[in-house]
């Protein structure tokens, strides 16, 4: 029974120890590469959109919040441009240029409604930028933890293995 809790016991202390995070990735998937001449067009108004980093000669398709807006084709170097049309209701509408694998994307604030949006990492541009770094990263402590727990365990079954027997003799 003791030789299980300890096999456990090392076993966990060494997967907590081992165990990497997750590494985060791109919001959404999306790129950063897509501008446009304005960041609050007028509702049925065209907007242009640009970007760069697509295949030469590959089909760069446009979506406004998921619908389809328009098409054009990267030239040889691999930049793109063009003119879609905006959404008739007024608000905040995500424009997507897809060409593969390669997802770009911006804000757009149709008639105007709030401050125009800023380019952000990820290409996401929701007006406020980043979000703010809070708190901090206590991995490194667990795994210090985990480790100092399962040392102190094992030291234990090992003291407890080396004590000899005691024999009483009654007279």
């Amino acid at each position: 029974m003791r030789r299980t809790t300890a096999l456990i016991a090392a076993t966990l202390a060494a997967v907590a120890l081992f165990a990497s995070p997750v590494a985060a990735q791109d919001y959404d998937g999306v790129t950063t590469g897509l501008t446009t001449t304005t960041a609050t067009p007028e509702p049925g108004g065209t907007i242009v959109i640009a970007g760069t980093g697509c295949a030469p000669g590959q089909t760069v398709n446009a979506f406004i919040s998921d619908s389809p807006a328009g098409s054009t084709t990267a030239n040889a170097s691999g930049a793109f441009s063009a003119s879609i049309t905006a959404p008739t209701t007024p608000g905040q509408y995500r424009i997507n240029a897809v060409c593969g694998t390669q997802v770009f994307g911006i804000v757009v604030n149709v008639g105007g409604l709030g401050a125009p949006p800023t380019q952000a990492p990820g290409g996401d541009t929701g007006g406020a930028g980043e979000l703010p770094v809070t708190g901090s990263n206590s991995l490194p402590l667990v795994k210090v933890g985990a480790v100092l727990i399962a040392a102190g365990g094992i030291a234990v079954l090992a003291v407890r293995r080396q004590r000899p027997a005691t024999v009483s003799v009654s007279s």
